[in-house]
């Protein structure tokens, strides 16, 4: 057992009485909550007020602990489940008060939840009775429900705890008057006859938002201020915290402010702030007249989002709503002036939940108690403290309820035994004194019991721990209803009082590490705590298949035996099979014989182990070599096969293809003498390209088909087809041979008036077949048609074959029968050969260049033998034909060139004559084709240049006639 006092956190929350963590827990806007347990304020996300725009209740219990929250229209339970008949109040989700709290004076069981409806309408002022010890404990709505206490109010209310006195003031204002309504709540109940006060401004039709706004009692409970944003009026009234009544009606209304709306004190009474739509926070200080209070306001904030509510907190900051933002804002140090007051935008974060316009209501006497006391524990001094709210006093009077006293403030007292002790503070104050009363329960120091470690197996780290189920043992014989147990993920978060906030749902921080929990026991005390610490353990488990794979032996004549025979397998070989499921080596394996001897860790087998048959089972258990008891046991079957031999076969020829492009060989074709007569029902052949791919038996060539385009090894594998484990390997060449070459024609032409085609092929082939059957190297074809034949090369293991198909067409020769011409066209000229029969012909005019063209063109004068043959040489045709022509005009003045005019190639008809007449007709000159030609002279003379007419007449008497010039 270890004492722990931790003096950082008393420092910071010794005033965080037992009364103020009635508030601790807060639920408003839409899903939005905030938790003050461990003293700065949480988001809360478990929330389920999905919205309420303004006024939301909460209470908590003296620990802190949620007891149920509502928003006016429904209660939910500190689970956040709707209470059995927890529906249909009569609040509304936008009544500045919807719902607000009160426990009954003197119960610990009854809490009234009290309504109010919007901007005046038919409902007003009702109350519902929770009892707290229905529904196993989570509390409910009695039949007390919806009590009317008043038909139409406004949104306006505050609660007030009555000084000197176990009771409580609800305050309202009544609709379409000038009256507050105090209504008294003891441990009698509610009084439904309430204290009537007429003062201040009429609050009414015909403008219903008249019924907006807030209303705070003062610290002290002798003011009471109240804000109505629809006419820009706060309003400051006298209170009398004894009778209820309000009296003496002031006015605040400011041009520098605009529709105010939230109220709120400082805890120690001397300040009061208003949140107004300006986006401004106001300060005034009520220390003077009301032109004094006026004059002292001071200004907060310049945010965009509209202003709602303020409220108080535990911590006593005060914090405000804005609407839709994910933040509080926070004023720090509400007691100091101006700027000292430190107010932070956005200084709490909901969690991207939202607010709107309200927080949530409490009796504000929740967080004015008159003091406050640590060190509850007997046997230790008991510190009593003045709270925030006292300001200026004269004198104290301290009664401890034990026949002891003290005027002195802040004293210290040791209560001499366990009980509950009625303590009360007079204070005396500008003539007037104030009785404050708290009951104080003075326990037996708490003692937290040691817990034994936490042993457990996982597979990944992790495990979910319910801690609540140790309290009994940290509690031991100490009351469960007195004393709290929590439990702290490390000695940083038991210093900082940082509990685990779901202790039955708790999963440890890092895997497969030891990790240290504190728990304590407390009273509610801070100081009154005592701790103990214990470790939680998770040791690996050891995480397997439900089913192993399958231990092979392969039997192949070299297995060690023992004097029965049976094979003496090495069970480290199931280690080796094991040890891939592992990434580390922090297990054990140990073989048993049997599922019951590995459970319970008996006769377990050694490391070498006859097979006494080809199927035998064993149990492997896998436990954590630190843990023992962290373990998993699997069967291991362990079976013997035959090994099948990979005989050496001779290469697999294959004829390549004809194009020299991949072929496919049929490897299959080799299982037979592979196998060399073993079953191919109990063994398969596979093939691979590496002898890697075949050890491993990847890459398999599927079906047994290569397709290559050159010689390969390959290698082939044999295994049992009961276990892949049991094989063995050979290889073979798979040589490419070459087909035989076979040039041949596509087309041959059978002259028809030779009668037979002969064609011979070289002698290089090992066999030939002709389409006609013929096997001979040579083939006589004498006729047309479509002929094929194959030629055979063989080797050792395969016949390559080329075949082609070739095609014989019969041909006639050629036979000109006539000749079609143009002359004298001047180099124009041109013959066309018009053939008698069709065929495969060509054509020529010289014998030397032949064309398939019947037409020659540009053909110079002259005789010419026309050519016609068959191109497979099945004869040919010809015809002899001149062409004449004429130049245009000779130059006949002796240098050599045209000096000469004559028909060209007249010479071919010597029997033809030329006549050349001048442009009048008269006949200048005759010419015969032996001539060389008119010389431009007549009679000797020179004729002169002009264009000269001739008449070209042949020998069968045709004629043509033109024209030249004479040019000089």
């Amino acid at each position: 057992m270890m004492k722990i006092l931790i003096y950082s956190i008393l420092a910071l929350t010794c005033f965080h009485t037992t009364a103020q963590k009635e508030a601790d827990n807060w639920y408003f806007g839409k899903n939005a909550g905030i938790s003050f347990t461990n003293g700065a304020p949480t988001a809360l996300l478990d929330g389920k007020i999905e919205v309420v725009y303004e006024g939301s209740a909460t209470i908590s219990d003296a620990t802190g602990n949620l007891l149920f929250y509502s928003d006016g229209l429904t209660v939910w339970n500190r689970d956040h489940q709707v209470m059995p008949n927890g529906t249909g109040l009569n609040g509304h989700i936008s009544s500045s008060n919807s719902a607000m709290i009160v426990k009954k004076p003197s119960s610990e069981t009854i809490y009234y939840v009290f309504t109010l409806v919007e901007q005046g309408y038919d409902g007003g002022l009702q109350y519902s009775e929770i009892d707290m010890s229905l529904d196993g404990g989570l509390g409910d709505i009695t039949s007390v429900k919806n009590i009317s206490l008043r038909t139409n109010t406004t949104e306006h209310a505050a609660i007030f705890k009555v000084k000197n006195e176990n009771a409580y003031w609800l305050i309202v204002h009544d609709w379409d008057n000038a009256n507050f309504l105090s209504y008294k709540i003891s441990s009698s109940g509610i009084n439904a006859t309430p204290i009537v006060s007429t003062t201040g401004v009429v609050l009414g039709m015909p403008d219903r938002l008249e019924a907006i706004g807030h209303m705070k009692v003062s610290p002290r409970g002798d003011q009471l201020i109240m804000t109505s944003p629809k006419i820009n009026l706060v309003q400051l009234f006298d209170f009398n915290d004894q009778t209820g009544v309000l009296s003496n009606a002031q006015s605040i209304s400011q041009n520098s402010f605009s529709d105010p709306y939230g109220i709120e004190f400082s805890p120690n009474g001397n300040l009061f702030y208003i949140s107004n739509t300006l986006n401004q926070i106001n300060q005034f200080d009520l220390r003077g007249s009301i032109e004094q209070i006026k004059n002292s306001q001071y200004n907060y904030g310049n945010d965009d989002l509209i202003n709602g509510s303020l409220q108080l907190g535990p911590d006593g900051k005060i914090y405000l709503a804005q609407y839709g933002a994910e933040y509080l804002s926070v004023i720090n140090k509400p007691n100091e002036r101006g700027e000292q007051a430190d107010f932070v935008e956005e200084g709490v974060y909901l969690g991207g939940n939202n607010a709107y316009f309200g927080l949530p209501i409490f009796n504000q006497e929740i967080f004015y108690n008159g003091f406050q006391t640590t060190n509850n524990c007997l046997g230790s001094n008991t510190e009593f403290v003045l709270g925030d709210s006292i300001d200026t006093l004269d004198s104290v009077m301290w009664d401890f309820g034990d026949g002891s006293t003290s005027t002195t403030e802040n004293p210290i007292h040791m209560f001499q035994s366990t009980g509950t002790y009625e303590v009360s503070l007079t204070l005396f104050y500008n003539g007037k004194s104030n009785v404050e009363y708290q009951k104080i329960k003075i326990l037996n120091a708490p003692v937290a019991n040691n817990v034994e470690d936490l042993n457990v197996c996982s597979t990944d780290g992790f495990q979910i721990f319910d801690l609540t189920t140790l309290k009994s043992t940290v509690l031991g014989s100490q009351d469960p209803d007195i004393y709290d147990v929590k439990f702290y993920a490390s000695e940083e978060d038991l210093e900082n009082n940082n509990p685990i906030n779901e202790p039955s749902n708790y999963q440890n921080a890092n895997a497969f590490q030891t990790q240290e929990i504190y728990a304590t026991v407390s009273t509610g005390s801070i100081d009154c705590t005592d701790s103990t610490l214990f470790r939680i353990n998770v040791f690996e488990s050891p995480s397997l298949p439900v089913v192993l794979p399958e231990m092979v032996v392969c039997e192949d004549g070299e297995e060690i035996r023992d004097a029965n025979g049976a094979i003496l397998y090495d069970l480290d070989e199931i280690d080796k099979m094991l040890l891939d499921f592992f990434t580390t080596l922090d297990f054990d394996f140990t073989y048993f014989s049997s599922e019951m001897d590995a459970t319970n860790r008996t006769d377990p087998l050694l490391g070498i182990y006859p097979l006494s048959s080809s199927s035998v089972n064993v149990f492997v258990r896998v436990a954590n070599r630190l843990k023992p008891d962290c373990y998993e046991i699997r069967p291991v079957s362990i079976k013997t096969y035959d090994t099948p031999l990979a005989y050496q076969v001779d290469t697999l020829e294959q004829c390549a293809s004809e194009d020299g492009g991949s072929v496919t060989v049929d490897l299959t074709l080799q299982n037979q003498n592979i196998l060399n007569g073993q079953s191919t029902t109990d063994y398969a052949v596979s093939y691979y390209l590496t002898q890697d791919d075949a050890l491993s038996a990847t890459n398999v060539l599927s079906q047994g088909i290569l397709e290559t385009s050159e010689t390969k090894e390959v290698y082939a594998r044999v295994e049992n087809v009961l276990s892949d484990q049991c094989f063995s390997i050979t290889s073979f060449i798979t040589e490419i041979v070459e087909r035989p070459i076979l040039e041949l024609e596509e087309q041959y032409l059978l002259c028809n008036n030779i009668g037979t085609l002969e064609i011979q092929l070289e002698d290089l082939y090992d066999s030939i077949r002709w389409s006609n059957g013929t096997t001979a190297n040579n083939i006589q074809i004498n006729q047309a048609g479509v002929y094929t034949v194959t030629v055979y090369k063989e080797y050792d293991s395969v016949v390559c074959e080329t075949f082609k198909e070739f095609t014989v067409i019969e041909s006639t020769p050629p036979q000109i029968t006539d000749l079609t011409v143009r002359e004298f066209s001047q180099n124009r000229n041109s013959i066309e050969v018009i053939m008698g029969n069709t065929g495969s012909f060509e054509y020529s005019i010289d014998n030397v260049n032949f064309q398939t063209s019947r037409v020659f063109q540009n053909v110079e004068a002259g005789t010419y033998e026309v050519i016609a043959r068959d191109v497979s040489g099945c004869g040919i045709s010809t015809q002899l034909i001149q062409i004449l022509d004429y130049p245009q005009f000779f130059t006949p003045n002796g240098d050599g060139y045209h000096d000469f005019w004559h028909i060209k190639n007249s010479i071919s008809d010597l029997d033809s004559l030329v006549f050349i007449y001048d442009r009048y007709g008269k006949l200048i000159k005759q010419l015969t084709p032996q001539e060389e030609g008119w010389n431009g002279t007549s009679n000797g003379v020179p004729m002169p240049s002009s264009d000269y007419w001739f008449e070209y007449k042949k020998s069968d008497n045709t004629s043509i006639r033109g024209h030249f010039s004479l040019k000089r």
